[in-house]
Order: C-alpha cells, then sequence, then structure tokens
C-alpha cells in the first residue's frame, strides 16, 4: 500500500498514529458494484461497526491513514458490509482489499460496568486470593461460553482461567491495575500439569 501517488492515494500520507489504535479486522472482499466491502470483525459484536463515523486504514506494517468517513455500513451474518466516502465503484473497492480496518481508541462505545475490551487485560498481572503471583495475562479467546485468560508465568508456563464472576474477584489492586483471581482448588496446577 502506498500513501500519496499509490493505488490508495485518497487516503493521504500513511503514518503512525499519534494515539492509541483498535484493529477490528481486515478487509476480505469487495461486494457489488457500488463500492462496498466486506470484512469479519474480531469483535463479537458485528453490529457495533454500524455507530462508527470514521475508521483507519492500514497496511499491515503499522502505518495508517487518516480517518476515512464511512458512508454506509450493515451486518449481514457475522460480517461487515460498509463503503467509505470516496469509494463509489468496484474497482476503487477492490483497492482496499487486505488493508487493516482500525478505530481510534478514543471512538470506542463506552461500556456498561460489568463489560471490558480484551485489550484492557493483556498485560495485567494475575494474583490468587492470598496475593499469591500467578502470572501476566498473554492472551485471551472465547470457548464460545466465556473468554478464557491465557496467562503465563514466570517460567513460561501457561495457565486458562474462566475469565467468570465466581473467578475474577477483582480487577484492581493497590491503584497498580491487576486482576485477582479464585480459581476452582486445583486448576492452576492442573494447567501447568498440561504444559
Amino acid at each position: 500500500m502506498t500513501g500519496t501517488g499509490g493505488r490508495l492515494a485518497f487516503l493521504g500520507e500513511l503514518s503512525q498514529p499519534d494515539g492509541e489504535v483498535v484493529v477490528l479486522g481486515v478487509v476480505e472482499k469487495a461486494r457489488g458494484l457500488r463500492g462496498e466491502v466486506v470484512f469479519h470483525p474480531l469483535s463479537r459484536q458485528p453490529q457495533a461497526f454500524t455507530r462508527y463515523r470514521a475508521v483507519r486504514l492500514g497496511d499491515g506494517q503499522g502505518r495508517l491513514s487518516r480517518p476515512v468517513a464511512i458512508a454506509s455500513s450493515r451486518v449481514m451474518k457475522e460480517a461487515v458490509i460498509f463503503r467509505l466516502e470516496g469509494i463509489e465503484n468496484r474497482e476503487q473497492a477492490e483497492e482496499l482489499l487486505g488493508c487493516t480496518v482500525a478505530l481510534d481508541a478514543g471512538d470506542l462505545p463506552e461500556l456498561a460496568e460489568d463489560e471490558y475490551y480484551w485489550r484492557e487485560l493483556l498485560g495485567l498481572a494475575v494474583y490468587d486470593a492470598d496475593m499469591a503471583y500467578i502470572g501476566k495475562v498473554e492472551a485471551l479467546l472465547n470457548n464460545g461460553a466465556h473468554d478464557v485468560l491465557v496467562v503465563t508465568d514466570d517460567k513460561g508456563q501457561e495457565v486458562l482461567l474462566p475469565m467468570v464472576k465466581e473467578i475474577i474477584k477483582q480487577m484492581v489492586v493497590a491503584a497498580k491495575p491487576a486482576l485477582v483471581v479464585a480459581p476452582v482448588a486445583g486448576l492452576v496446577d492442573a494447567n501447568r500439569d498440561l504444559a
């Protein structure tokens, strides 16, 4: 992907954004003749995309466009179909294939008290109820029923902890972001034994 003068010149110069951005997905294909494109969002709530006013497009190497206005959007099954201002036909839409779709973090909707964004949990220290260090959140996954924390200890061993209220007891410890968990007896050791 190029900045000015290339196939995506309408985006202007690509650069690294000043603030935090959240990657929503990657443009997978063009749809129809009027400039629409399709992607499957990484979020489990594709309908949230219809509330956004603008997105940034990226080259997959950390460079993003200025915010580009969304002309229209809709959700079909789990896919998002959208058209950007300035994209009027299929040929222009095809230029967007493979582009990262991103959003400025400040444009994300506010969450209810019991909700969270995965990005807020990555890197957090995890302690048990006795304040013994378990590890750091390295990743999250969803098993269909709930999210699961992938916690890695100092030895590189992984512990999988379900993100359910019976196990996650606190989200903050002494004003330093952390998680306090009360895992079912033997859960942490059983996970480590699998490594």
